[in-house]
């Protein structure tokens, strides 16, 4: 059943709601849509979010690639859980309930999908991600392993270590995303106002992005759109993301 859900328990101070989910994050063309549930806890004012949520942005097709046969490649990764209720029901809310379904009956009797439908076709869906709110430095930080399913058209179905912040600022919203495939094995996005830099260890993926020309980067936004280009970032703002990431809040 599809719908949104709020209750809340007094015993406990807690409100709990259900459905599509809005994290507020002012972003541009780089576009965030999500399901899941919320959790306030009143006593301590704390926030935890879990969701199934899709990110999408101009991107280069076959350097995005590159990312999903790493991670392919590594056959000791867990596989995600199809059968976690917040992803079956993150799912209705963003395909629908008759898509929906037939998606998880095909992941339950073949492990993969007959047909990739356009709500999915994203770069990079996560069917789990949780994440808690900072009041402090109004940063939402994911915590655990982010379940991917695909990325583009190439599906995955693995849990990758890595992190996702999304920082509120009044000069425009932060976003950083690091997927940690091992310890040598890396890509790390960061935006900010039109502006995505990647940068990895795969070495003829940075490449690829530093002798790409800038037509190629940047993405021809339509009348009232904000503009977005990529390119290439470095190494030690992937360590200082590390560094703001892991620190406690």
């Amino acid at each position: 059943m599809a719908g949104n859900y709020l209750s809340l328990d007094p015993d406990v101070c807690k409100v709990f709601g259900e459905g599509l989910v809005d994290i507020g994050a002012r972003t541009g063309n780089l576009k965030f849509n999500a399901a899941g549930n919320i959790v306030h806890n009143q006593v301590d004012n704390s926030v935890v979010v879990d969701l199934l949520m899709t990110i999408d942005f101009h991107f280069d097709d076959g350097l995005i690639k590159k990312m999903a046969d790493n991670i392919n490649e590594n056959i000791e990764l867990e596989p995600v859980n199809f059968n976690r209720g917040t992803y079956e029901k993150g799912l209705r809310e963003v395909v629908g309930v008759e898509k929906a379904d037939e998606i998880i009956t095909q992941l339950s009797l073949n492990g993969k999908l007959k047909r990739l439908p356009d709500e999915l076709n994203k770069r990079i869906v996560f069917s789990d991600v949780k994440f808690k709110w900072n009041e402090e430095s109004n940063t939402f930080k994911s915590f655990g392993k982010l379940g991917i399913t695909n990325i583009n058209k190439e599906e995955v179905n693995k849990y990758v270590n890595g992190g996702i912040m999304i920082t509120k600022k009044r000069s425009g919203d932060i976003v950083d995303i690091y997927i940690e495939i091992d310890k040598d094995n890396w890509y790390y996005f960061t935006y900010r106002r039109g502006l995505m830099k990647a940068v990895s260890s795969n070495a003829d993926f940075n490449t690829q992005i530093q002798e790409m020309k800038k037509d190629k980067r940047k993405y021809s936004h339509q009348k009232g759109e904000q503009p977005f280009t990529f390119m290439y970032g470095s190494a030690n703002e992937r360590r200082a993301f590390k560094r703001d990431f892991e620190s406690e809040f």
